[in-house]
């Protein structure tokens, strides 16, 4: 939690450095999150593939002058990844990773043009704090009949492997979006991003032993809006 701490803080001396800011705005973001993991395993026996999850929670917004901003956000957020084996003579050995965190993005958000209508660049880092990590298996096993004559039965196993999982995992995050001013004050959002995990996110101990580590890659796409507060 030292590290929720830190992170708060330094978003909080943001919105400090921000009172002399034109406008400050609160609001809710929402959105889907493509997850993915990218593998360095030594003996390449797997294939891993995107996962959609959720992602959302409360955005705070502060304007340093009419195209600068700071953003802060308390999300949550899933990650994960499908896995299949691509060793052994059957080759269907099959998993899905659901990961929750509790995602606190300080991004800083550069915005175009002064109508309406504004796209925006924005980008900055994001610390993810571990909630839980569930993984449903699908795996085939042996079995053998007094004959000897051979077959396969297929076998669902769900196990929780946040033990597993490194508890807090740092991104870095960059994304465009385009946001409405409607003219009474609130102000709608679309926007999508890319983070990129510096995090061996692997806590496993034989892969640990076998140098076998993974980062989370995740697509955003997200919509919101934003409030002013006056």
């Amino acid at each position: 939690m030292k590290h929720l701490f830190l992170f708060a803080a330094m978003g909080f001396l943001a919105i400090a450095s921000a009172a002399h800011a034109q406008q400050m705005m609160i609001g809710v973001r929402g959105g889907a999150n493509f997850a993915n993991e990218a593998w360095n395993d030594p003996g390449n026996t797997q294939s891993v593939s995107v996962k959609p999850g959720v992602i959302g929670g409360a955005e705070f917004d502060y304007a340093l002058d009419r195209f600068l901003a700071i953003s802060f956000d308390v999300l949550y957020d899933q990650k994960g990844a499908y896995y299949r084996s691509t060793d052994g003579i059957y080759n269907q050995d099959s998993a899905a990773w659901t990961t929750g965190y509790l995602e606190v993005p300080l991004l800083a958000k550069v915005s175009f043009g002064r109508g309406a209508i504004n796209p925006y660049l924005f980008a900055g880092s994001s610390i993810g704090f571990l909630l839980s990590n569930v993984e449903k298996l699908h795996t085939y096993r042996s079995t053998f009949v007094p004959d000897g004559v051979g077959g396969l039965y297929p076998v669902d196993t769900t196990a929780d492997i946040a033990d597993s999982t490194t508890k807090i995992d740092f991104s870095i995050v960059a994304g465009a979006g385009i946001s409405f001013r409607f003219p009474t004050g609130p102000v709608l959002f679309f926007d999508a991003a890319y983070a990129y995990g510096l995090t061996n996110i692997d806590n496993y101990y034989w892969d640990k032993i076998y140098g076998i580590s993974m980062f989370s890659r995740d697509i955003r796409l997200a919509a919101g809006i934003l409030f002013p507060i006056k």
